[in-house]
């Protein structure tokens, strides 16, 4: 009988040991509201999938234990694989945004669970870029239908109401792209023109601030100073004398100064430091390869001599800054048929993981489950 009582104990104590070191992806106590991380500070990797191939896909990755605790989120919550490429997305509140390229529709999930629960804005939504929020408005840089990709004449801002989701549609030609709000109006980037559009969110009055290249994204910094990265497009060439980033004084919507990066990155991805004394610029280069390149220049001195590269290596395709700690979140690219890589780094550039995810990861969100 003892021997019974020791067999039943071990088989008990088995058990419990592999549950427990099983790694539980999705769940954090089943029911209706499963989880993807028994954890809390998640950062969200977003990736594109291939164009005419591959769909995209939110990869999990838990920021306490330094894990990619599911590589296909949406897919393991959902159950299906998500229907488009995954352009961009937004979190507000406990509601995940995702602009659906190649699919025309904008998806909203529960931003802490990813499951779609009510079915995607597709009406007046075509090739969706980015969106920012003010006041319960949610406003969508579109493409619209691009017959000519240097002119980009069908472009608009998808003016949505959170509440109801409903759209109104002011129609902007240039290729709308990157967006910020500083002081109640709405600064947006055109790709297929040198050209800032500003709209006033208390008329949606329109004005315009001419820029040396073309606009691409947006970084806010103190004293509502705005710093947007400008860029060469195949579609709309500038010389790299005319690149880099472009301080705007929002005071009076003038370009204070412009700092040389002639290697920016066609994507102009920029972010600003937890103190808003840092920018940090990707740049990519051509030599044999595609090479990617983080640099930070300070806000406080801006000057070209200011500027100091902090990661230099493979194809950078999108980073971000973790809150309150600055650590790189990079994501690279090597092909659009192979899947890719989250790496991090310390903002000194000392590497503390590096995970694969899936094909062309972009853009990394920060999201804190409460």
């Amino acid at each position: 009988m003892k021997t019974l009582k020791l067999l039943m104990y071990f088989a008990v104590m088995a058990a419990i040991t592999f549950t427990s070191c099983k790694k539980d992806s999705t769940d954090d106590g089943g029911g209706d509201n499963p989880q993807p991380t028994s954890k809390t500070n998640i950062a969200y990797v977003l990736n594109y999938g291939s164009y005419s191939g591959a769909n995209g896909e939110i990869s999990i990755y838990d920021r306490d234990s330094k894990e990619l605790t599911d590589t296909a989120g949406y897919t393991t919550i959902n159950g299906v694989d998500f229907s488009s490429k995954i352009e961009s997305a937004t979190i507000i509140g406990d509601k995940m945004y995702i602009m659906s390229n190649n699919g025309d529709k904008i998806d909203i999930i529960n931003a802490n669970t990813l499951k779609q629960t009510q079915n995607p804005i597709a009406v007046d939504i075509t090739k969706p870029r980015f969106m920012v929020e003010s006041n319960g408005i949610g406003y969508i840089s579109c493409w619209g239908d691009v017959a000519v990709w240097a002119v980009m004449a069908n472009s608009y801002i998808a003016k949505m109401d959170l509440a109801t989701n409903a759209i109104t549609k002011i129609n902007i030609p240039g290729g709308l792209e990157g967006m910020a709000i500083v002081n109640n109006t709405l600064y947006i980037a055109q790709s297929a023109r040198n050209t800032i559009i500003t709209m006033d969110l208390s008329n949606d009055n329109i004005d315009s601030i001419k820029t040396p290249a073309i606009p691409q994204q947006f970084a806010v910094g103190n004293d509502g100073k705005l710093y947007v990265s400008l860029v060469s497009k195949f579609s709309t060439p500038y010389h790299k004398d005319s690149l880099g980033v472009a301080v705007i004084n929002t005071s009076n919507n003038t370009i204070e100064r412009k700092i040389d990066l002639p290697g920016i990155g066609g994507n102009g991805f920029i972010h600003i430091s937890s103190d808003k004394n840092t920018l940090y610029v990707l740049s990519n280069k051509w030599n044999a390869a595609f090479t990617g390149t983080i640099s930070a220049l300070s806000t406080i001195d801006l000057s070209n001599d200011n500027i100091s590269e902090i990661l230099n290596g493979e194809s950078f395709s999108g980073f971000n800054l973790e809150p309150t700690t600055d650590n790189i979140y990079l994501t690279i690219t090597t092909s659009t048929t192979e899947n890719g890589k989250l790496k991090i780094y310390s903002k000194t550039g000392s590497e503390i993981d590096s995970e694969d995810v899936l094909i062309s990861p972009k853009h990394i969100l920060f999201h804190q489950i409460q």
